[in-house]
């Protein structure tokens, strides 16, 4: 998925220049979420667990990926559609034997936004804006774990919750379009879900002693690469 989300985008770029991309009024993005807070203590970073056989860094970010699509109203008024997707095993929990957290996400999150642009320079701005957020998928939750002599080892007592969550977000952040076709851009986005899918499991984990489940909330630091084009 994610080379070939890639590779679509270098094919975009190339053809940049043609001259159905005079007009800036659409663009097409891919952004990736480097950092994510989900404030359970989580870890934002795998530091200690380095892999070389892991994704780019040897597995060092735990990140999100995906694409949007900016329609601008006006020079200063813009909304945005887009799909993240993010799925990471947190390489910490099995070795320290942590319970009561989320050992892996899988989310695939659709998001509809509106925001304001404020003009610094020609071709530099701040943006901020809010929108609605749903998310799919699920989380795998250790509650406890049990010794297997055959195995020699621990082995987790899993959960699962189905996600289907709704929320709101807020976002801001810069852009920088060092050509009339060509975006770069960093933004802080908030998510706060208001609906939380899947009571019973939710109840179920609980039940283990993990009062402080579900959370709520993730912050994401993104950079984006985006391409103008259209009327």
């Amino acid at each position: 998925m994610k080379r070939v989300v890639i590779s679509f985008f270098i094919l975009l770029g190339a053809c940049a220049s043609n001259s159905i991309f005079a007009q800036d009024n659409n663009r097409l993005s891919i952004q990736t979420g480097l950092f994510h807070c989900f404030f359970d203590k989580s870890p934002i970073l795998n530091v200690n667990y380095l892999n070389k056989s892991e994704k780019p860094f040897r597995g060092l970010l735990y990140n999100s990926l995906g694409l949007q699509y900016l329609r601008k109203i006006n020079q200063l008024n813009f909304v945005s559609v887009e799909y993240m997707m993010y799925y990471e095993t947190y390489q910490n929990v099995h070795p320290n034997l942590l319970k009561n957290v989320v050992r892996l996400r899988n989310y695939n999150s659709f998001n509809v936004t509106y925001e304001r642009n404020l003009p610094i320079k020609s071709n530099l701005s701040f943006t901020y804006g809010s929108g609605v957020n749903c998310r799919f998928g699920y989380e795998s939750i250790v509650v406890n774990y049990g010794y297997f002599g055959y195995l020699n080892g621990w082995e987790p007592l899993i959960e699962v919750r189905e996600v289907g969550d709704v929320g709101i977000n807020l976002r801001t952040g810069i852009e920088y379009s060092p050509l009339k076709w060509l975006t770069l851009y960093s933004k802080f986005d908030l998510i706060g879900f208001v609906y939380i899918h899947d009571k019973k499991q939710i109840e179920q984990i609980k039940n283990y002693g993990y009062n402080k489940y579900p959370h709520h909330f993730d912050l994401s630091l993104r950079f984006g690469l985006g391409f103008n084009f259209g009327k």
